[in-house]
């Protein structure tokens, strides 16, 4: 049946379906029963997946929906992990045709395959009884960055054209591109071995070209940060795409080449003076570069105070105030969601209950952070990306920055993008944020 062994079974294998025959014949009526599905599965605001079924059992995934009004007809799915599919009906109501907006790293040809880890939409009865079993204890503590040799305070990040462009990274999974440095402290942003187009390449070091007998081949084809299936020994060929580094990923790549990262503080501003690397080929010049330079080199402003000492004095626990119950209003129009290192990508989310977005917050000041306390990702508002990341429904990340004493920041950056450390995106604040979408409280224009 066109429910239990489809939708049921499997409603992304029917979605996918359904799209063919609309995009390959036209035929919308697989479409109108995948569509008419969903409202069998839905309310007035969402409906349920079943991701394809193992062994007899199907894991539903919660979907955002729309009406074209209240009681109507379906016009809007959200799914996770997927993007949007609008559709658009006739004067008979017969569906006449179909619209996907993919999400953020995906292309409009793209399979749908919902995202099963998200956090669901909220349920319109809460839940009337706790867990029986809950965990027994906390998962052990994860290695911390300092044990594993990352600088105590932080490391110097530097723009790869201006030595005097510079910040304190605290977040060791944060990334950038990198140069290494042999043990008289010149530097490469490229990967030593190999061939370009068939030419052997050169092995004098540094290497800033790769050349043969008979010809020079300049190309970009070894940088450092280039990926083809990560960061790892073996050849990084012509045309591969930039990725960024971690800290531990950068020093990982020098170490295997017998050098190390960059980490002694610039002599001058020339071409090919460490840690940056200024000039070198990559077109790293406009990117930050990891050092292995610690943030107190440059200053006493950037020192970290050491943990106190614990306390032996018995005091009384005071239970803390209940907490008041805010209510946070969606605007009518929805709100902008940002690239978390460029501003400049946006779009408008209607869905307040989506759960595919970081999050940052601006104090009254308008200064912004993405955790709290700074300085520690244990303090990541939304946990760290690619460990303990959850993400938030809107009136969540409205909630958590309240709670941390600011709200979501309101303010639209300039055209063009803004710069790092500003709002509404908190470029380069830590957590792993940068290449995730941000929730604002900036409305989508009317």
């Amino acid at each position: 049946s066109q429910w239990g062994n489809q939708y049921a079974f499997s409603s992304a294998t029917q979605l996918e379906v359904a799209r063919r025959r609309f995009d390959g014949f036209g035929d919308a009526i697989a479409m109108e029963w995948f569509v008419f599905n969903t409202d069998l599965a839905g309310d007035e605001i969402s409906t349920t997946f079943y991701a394809k079924a193992q062994r007899g059992y199907a894991t539903p995934v919660a979907v955002g929906l729309d009406r074209v009004e209240p009681g109507g007809a379906v016009s809007r799915l959200r799914v996770p992990g997927c993007g949007y599919f609008d559709f658009a009906y006739d004067s008979s109501g017969h569906m006449n045709g179909y619209t996907f907006t993919p999400g953020f790293g995906l292309s409009a040809t793209d399979v749908c395959v919902p995202n099963t880890n998200g956090s669901p939409f909220p349920t319109r009865e809460p839940t009337r009884e706790p867990t029986k079993n809950p965990t027994p204890k906390p998962s052990t503590a994860p290695t911390s960055y300092a044990a594993r040799g990352f600088p105590k305070c932080g490391a110097i990040v530097m723009k790869g054209n201006n030595k005097d462009e510079y910040f304190c990274e605290t977040d060791a999974s944060a990334g950038y591109a990198f140069a290494c440095c042999n043990a008289a402290n010149q530097c490469s942003r490229m990967h030593p071995l190999g061939t370009v187009d068939g030419e052997e390449g050169t092995q004098t070091f540094p290497f800033t070209a790769f050349r043969t007998a008979t010809s020079t081949v300049n190309k970009n084809g070894y940088c450092l940060a280039q990926k083809t299936t990560g960061f790892k020994s073996g050849g990084f060929p012509a045309g591969g795409q930039f990725t960024a580094a971690s800290y531990f990923e950068a020093k990982e790549v020098c170490t295997t080449y017998g050098l190390q990262l960059c980490g002694q503080v610039p002599s001058s501003n020339a071409n090919g003076v460490a840690p940056h690397c200024k000039g070198t080929k990559c077109n790293y010049d406009k990117k930050m570069l990891w050092t292995d330079i610690p943030c107190q080199a440059y200053g006493s402003e950037y020192s970290c105070a050491p943990t106190a000492a614990p306390t032996t004095t018995t005091t009384t626990v005071v239970p803390p105030t209940p907490r008041p119950v805010q209510t946070f209003t969606f605007p009518p129009t929805g709100v902008m969601v940002y690239k978390g290192k460029d501003s400049s990508v946006s779009w408008c989310e209607t869905n307040e209950f989506a759960t595919d977005y970081a999050i940052a917050c601006c104090k009254p000041d308008e200064t912004c952070y993405r955790r709290e306390p700074e300085g520690s990702n244990s303090g990541c508002l939304a946990g760290v990306k690619n460990q303990n990341f959850v993400a938030p429904t809107w009136a969540q990340a409205a909630q958590m920055c309240a709670d941390s004493g600011g709200a979501l920041c309101d303010d639209a950056p300039p055209p063009g993008g803004n710069g790092p450390r500003t709002p509404p995106n908190c470029k380069w604040r830590g957590c792993g944020y940068d290449t995730l979408m941000t929730w604002s409280n900036v409305p989508c224009p009317a």
